[in-house]
């Protein structure tokens, strides 16, 4: 295979991730890599491939590869930390991370994602703060850094500070659904569960399917004691998107209820 028809048959394996046919991307992925398997971007490539599969070990596998063959690339270790994070291998993801932003400190994926690893899997608020707090002067006008920056309050128990930040994010952009779900969060953890149902309402006309919705709203009906509101809001989990497919934990009965 030539240098161009290699180029060409990598076009189009960006050309069908970024359109969602992850198969296809794959498939056209092993045909270079059967010619060049060292090939830097096509492991990369395939790493994204297989990550988006649920192929997490491939990912990691492909990923791997791809820093031996290329250890200098910001993009491609901070997506192998990603995976790592997916995966549960949270201080590997943690130096992953610290290495990609070592090469390029203006990476504002890896610095938000970063602080989440931080914040919400080590522990590690203080360190949390300090990162998006770069990545907010970086870009000031991005919604996601706010709610990431509330969230890192949250966890401090500092709910107005957060409700601050949750209250930039929806500045920039209103209905911002994960804004409104932390902002009902954070007012359910302060003792307010009246004015996060409020938030929650908010939520079901821009995302009805959002499960983590409706699991926090029961929640915060139960809060208030009305069970049976609760309940309701409960069952209209949707299955597939709850994070244990086979079973969930009814709160108010103490059951397991299976699913069909």
């Amino acid at each position: 295979m030539t240098t161009a028809n290699l180029n060409g048959h990598l076009r189009q394996a960006i050309s069908a991730l970024e359109s969602g046919r992850f198969k296809d991307a794959l498939h056209t992925c092993g045909g270079i890599l059967s010619q060049q398997p060292n090939h830097s971007d096509a492991l990369h490539v395939a790493a994204l491939c297989s990550r988006h599969l649920g192929n997490i070990g491939d990912a990691l596998s492909y990923f791997e590869r791809c820093i031996k063959s290329n250890p200098r690339q910001p993009a491609v270790l901070g997506n192998y930390a990603n995976a790592l994070n997916q995966a549960g291998h949270y201080a590997q993801a943690n130096s992953a991370y610290q290495s990609a932003n070592a090469l390029d400190k203006h990476n504002l994926d890896v610095l938000y994602n970063w602080a989440n690893l931080l914040n919400l899997k080590l522990n590690r608020s203080h360190e949390a703060l300090a990162l998006i707090e770069s990545a907010i002067l970086l870009n000031p006008k991005q919604s996601r850094l706010f709610v990431c920056r509330g969230n890192i309050r949250r966890a401090q128990d500092q709910f107005e500070a957060a409700d601050l930040y949750y209250n930039t994010a929806l500045k920039l952009t209103p209905n911002h659904v994960d804004a409104l779900l932390n902002k009902g969060i954070a007012y359910r953890a302060a003792g307010n569960p009246a004015a996060a149902i409020e938030c929650y309402k908010l939520i079901i006309d821009v995302n009805p399917e959002n499960s983590g919705l409706w699991f926090n709203l029961g929640c915060a009906y139960y809060d208030i004691g009305d069970n049976t509101q609760a309940v309701g809001e409960h069952l209209r989990l949707r299955w597939s998107a709850y994070p244990h497919p086979l079973t969930l934990w009814h709160r108010l009965s103490g059951r397991w209820i299976d699913r069909d």
